[in-house]
């Protein structure tokens, strides 16, 4: 075989020649604390709210430790991730789960969903996690971009998993190969195999595969075969055969000098693969539209075996239980459920409901006693864990959502705080005790939610849903129902009414209530259509269509062309908001933000940018915009590969402007990046101004002058991503600040310290 390892002259970076792959492109920002606004404190920075030191640490509704200075927390983080699941597995004796989400790995009890600790990685992307046969090491793979070189490193890197420092790690540029898209150790827990995005000198689509001795650092075999994106390999219990999904399904006995050997018959777009336990069957998942897993006999060559649960399916994520009994694989989108598959019948033994998530990612426990699942790539998803003998849902008493926050809303009289969720789910809760009251359930996702100014009222627009339904001959069809908007009591929960909502896709669905609280109003981007309701009796009192005055309607007609991002507003309209009396409605995309009179229908002003647009926030009476401007251009990195690195150098500057004339009031520079919301209190005298990492601060701004009033710093989490999840209390009085994780932080507005 012809193999060759080269080092870069520093320990533990090697390098394999096997080509350049594709231009990489990115950002590096230098992140920082917002700089005050006009005035500041002695040391030249707002002061901040704090605790004595001698404060205990308070505690959730379940134990949970809420940061100092917070109230209380609303929802719970147990089994709740604070960003994208890009791996899991057991370690330990099977009661442990880590997790790999952003740069950290994270470790949960599985019986009670606590988590446990943190470990803390290096700044930089990413995409796979291994534990190795002992559960004492995790392979990470990623990448960073090396100034020194002026290149992109694609990497694996080992960690203790005990103290989480790294051991060692390999590393290479794209010119010797691709990014690493799946690793797994083998057996003997003594080499790493990785799996490898196209790089140039295969033939394209093909993709790589590598192993490499860990200890030495040594690259140990290579080859190469028919794929595409989202591949996924295995190792057989004895160590000896590899096998690889990515489109093509392949085996590759990778001690020999034979190539692999494609399965004939294996499923179009596989992207899943697990060998059972005694290396004897192979299961193969797919994510296409061909069905869902596919059970092989290796001996002979052949399925045994075929699983088809729909047209959808996202059974990547399959596993074998520990006996080889069964596979366990997650069915399609539409069920929403993980499915039991008996490998000797080959029928399903049990169904397990994983509502409201799609579960692609799975892990079992090594003693088969516990089942975890997972979204793969949602922003803040909630793991689910099972008894896997009795089918019983750990830490499911732990109220919370199940998906990234949208809506944060606080009722007229400050004593119950309204959330919602991509989960398809509105909460109500208790603001002073954090405990649930309400769960109003939708049939489909994506809501916005407003309270009515008299509080007996909570009105929500959503995506109009899509139902299975079973057809006369026993076969499911998808039926479309107009029922996106819809009006609940909020003293009971109680459903009003089901309205024609705006669509069945898409995102940005404002809804606000009429200062009488008779009348509430919706709009939604993919029809356009503005509609006022009447909240006695559900009839629309009057319906217009609102689109920004740059686009004519014929440039926004699906119906005569295909969509095309260029023409179509509707594919970049980044934000959406009534104000809060209903009066007002204000639309941004790309560089201008559109401000419309509601009553008329009209458009009353427009506000152009030279430069990006960040989060935004309305005044509760529409006359005046927060508005956060990036300046500056992204700097172009010649990679010594070949390739290109965007490094940004950009400003940012915090901009208070007069809705009615696009008169700016006030503007105060940033100092860093800035990544997080903003928000008027209820009597718009105040700016709310809240950080993600690493600044980790909630600022507040005098809404007339710009000058700096107090601060809450640090946050010791991240905020959440939806488009209003900051919210003062009508008095003032309390902040209401989502987080990544789904849950919601209340704190105390203390007086400025001194």
């Amino acid at each position: 075989m012809n193999t060759r390892s080269m080092t870069f002259g520093r320990p533990l970076f090697h390098r394999w020649v096997i080509g350049v792959s594709l231009v990489a492109s990115g950002a590096i920002v230098t992140l920082g604390i917002v700089q005050s606004a006009a005035a500041r404190a002695a040391d030249g920075k707002p002061a901040a709210v704090a605790m004595p030191a001698s404060a205990s640490q308070p505690v959730d509704l379940y134990g949970d430790p809420i940061p100092v200075g917070a109230a209380v927390r609303l929802g719970t983080v147990r089994f709740r991730t604070s960003g994208s699941v890009r791996g899991m597995a057991f370690v330990g004796e099977s009661s442990t789960l880590v997790t790999l989400e952003g740069e950290k790995l994270r470790f949960w009890q599985a019986r009670s969903g606590k988590l446990l600790r943190e470990i803390a990685l290096p700044k930089q992307p990413y995409r796979t996690l291994a534990i190795s046969p002992d559960g004492q090491v995790a392979a990470v793979g990623g990448q960073r971009f090396d100034a020194e070189l002026s290149d992109i490193l694609h990497s694996v890197t080992f960690f203790d998993l005990e103290t989480g420092k790294e051991r060692s790690r390999i590393e290479w540029t794209p010119a010797h190969g691709g990014g690493c898209q799946d690793c797994r150790f083998t057996p003997d827990g003594k080499n790493i195999v990785i799996l490898h995005d196209h790089s140039r000198d295969l033939p394209p689509p093909d993709l790589a595969i590598t192993v490499w001795d860990i200890e030495k650092g040594e690259l140990l075999a290579k080859t190469s075969f028919a794929g595409r994106y989202n591949g996924r390999i295995d190792v057989s219990p004895d160590g000896q055969q590899i096998a690889a999904v990515s489109y093509n399904a392949v085996i590759w006995t990778w001690r020999s000098d034979q190539p692999p050997v494609k399965l004939r018959q294996a499923p179009w777009q596989s992207e899943g693969v697990r060998f059972s336990p005694d290396g004897k069957l192979l299961a193969i998942g797919n994510a296409g539209s061909w069905g869902n897993a596919w059970l092989w006999d290796l001996k002979a060559r052949k399925m045994i075996h075929a699983l088809q649960r729909g047209k959808v399916s996202q059974s990547e994520g399959l596993v074998f239980t520990p006996d080889g009994k069964f596979v366990v694989v997650p069915s399609d989108r539409l069920e929403k459920a993980v499915l039991v598959w008996n490998v000797e019948t080959g029928e399903i033994a049990r169904r397990i409901d994983s509502t409201p998530f799609e579960a692609r990612t799975l892990a079992i426990s090594r003693d088969g006693h516990w089942l975890a699942a997972c979204e793969w790539e949602a922003r803040a998803a909630r793991v689910k864990m099972w008894n896997l003998p009795s089918g019983e849902e750990m830490a499911r008493d732990a109220v919370g959502h199940d998906q990234m926050l949208r809506n944060v809303v606080f009722s007229p009289d400050g004593k119950t705080v309204v959330t919602a969720s991509y989960d398809g789910m509105i909460r109500t809760w208790n603001t002073n005790t954090g405990r649930p009251q309400l769960a109003l359930r939708l049939d489909s996702g994506w809501p916005e939610i407003a309270v009515s100014t008299n509080g007996k009222w909570i009105a929500s627009n959503a995506l109009d849903s899509t139902r299975i339904e079973k057809q006369a001959d026993g076969k499911l069809h998808l039926s479309d129902n107009a029922d996106g908007v819809r009006l609940w009591e909020a003293a009971s929960g109680k459903e009003a009414y089901r309205l024609p909502g705006h669509g069945y896709s898409g995102g940005r669905r404002p809804v606000a209530f009429a200062p009488d609280s008779r009348t509430f109003v919706t709009w939604g981007k993919d029809d356009a259509k503005l509609r006022v309701w009447d909240v006695a009796t559900g009839k629309m009192i009057r319906q217009c269509e609102i689109r920004p005055s740059d686009f004519a309607p014929d440039d926004v007609d699906r119906a005569k062309r295909p969509p095309d991002p260029m023409r179509d507003w509707r594919f970049m309209l980044r934000w959406a908001r009534f104000s809060a009396d209903g009066k007002f409605l204000v639309l941004q995309h790309f560089q201008k933000v559109y401000v419309f009179d509601v009553d008329r229908g009209k458009e009353v002003q427009q506000i152009s940018v030279k430069s990006q647009l960040r989060p935004m926030a309305v005044s509760p009476d529409g006359k005046r915009l927060a508005l956060i401007v990036a300046t500056g251009k992204p700097r172009q990195v010649r990679l010594a590969s070949g390739g290109i690195w965007f490094e940004a150098s950009q400003h940012f500057i915090l901009t208070a402007v007069d809705s009615l004339s696009g008169k700016e009031i006030w503007r105060q520079p940033l100092r860093d990046e800035f990544d997080g919301q903003l928000a008027f209190s209820s009597d718009g005298k105040e700016l709310a101004v809240a950080m993600r990492p690493p600044n980790n601060r909630i600022e507040f701004l005098d809404a007339a002058s710009g000058r700096a009033l107090h601060a809450i710093a640090p946050v010791p989490d991240v905020l959440a991503g939806g488009q209003d999840t900051l919210a003062f209390s009508p008095d003032g009085k309390r902040l209401a600040c989502g987080m990544a994780d789904t849950s919601v932080l209340i704190w105390n507005l203390l007086p400025e310290v001194p």
